[in-house]
């Protein structure tokens, strides 16, 4: 879990830090099929923007992640990092819920009571780089059921990150498509974001 959640927040600020002052624009409304070679899976992405994978120059990513779209100037949603884990056996609903409360947990840990015994009032206060905006599970879109995690990362003083962590799950397989903005216009995010989860399709 913890690899997980490093790759999801490692490198990205350097990625949208040349975006930090652009303008957003809402979608052009036209997406485009891209397989994920090797992962089995497709998706519907938006043709404004560019795509790096496995075998790309310069790709460093973890072995799990499929690919990288990144966005134009104009596009609210800057990144789309898309990685498929294994869990090694075979899911059901309850161990789905399981990786996505622990998921949750990075961002939102337990918070001790204040003056507790062992604690101090700055232990009290939890990690406050990070903010859950929303939560959601059983969240249909299409044919399909997702968990959502949003978050607002602040671990960098120079820039706030917004992120929506939408996840499923197939036989063994967890799918995580996260989106990364910087501005919260959740209208402009959603409208943009639907089309690629609609075209979310496992392979058969």
């Amino acid at each position: 879990m913890k690899t997980i959640i490093l790759a999801l927040v490692a490198c990205i600020l350097p990625v949208l830090a040349y975006a930090a002052d652009a303008p957003a624009a809402p979608a052009t409304g036209k997406y485009v099929p891209y397989t994920a070679q090797n992962f089995g899976f497709s998706v519907s992405v938006p043709e404004t923007g560019t795509i790096a994978a496995p075998g790309s120059d310069g790709w460093d990513r973890e072995a799990e992640v499929a690919f990288e779209w990144y966005g134009a100037d104009t596009d609210p949603v800057k990144l789309i990092m898309a990685r498929v884990d294994d869990a090694g056996a075979p899911l059901d609903d309850k161990s789905f819920k399981a990786f996505t409360d622990e998921l949750l947990s990075y961002w939102s840990p337990s918070k001790p009571a204040a003056g507790a015994p062992g604690t101090n009032d700055t232990a009290a206060t939890g990690n406050t780089s990070f903010e859950v905006l929303n939560t959601a599970d059983n969240l249909q879109i299409g044919n399909r059921t997702w968990n959502l995690i949003e978050v607002k990362d602040k671990s960098d003083p120079k820039t706030t990150v917004y992120y929506s962590v939408f996840s499923t799950w197939d036989g063994s397989k967890i799918y995580t498509l996260t989106f990364y903005y910087l501005t919260p216009t959740m209208d402009q995010v959603q409208k943009f974001g639907t089309p690629v989860l609609l075209g979310f399709k496992v392979a058969k």
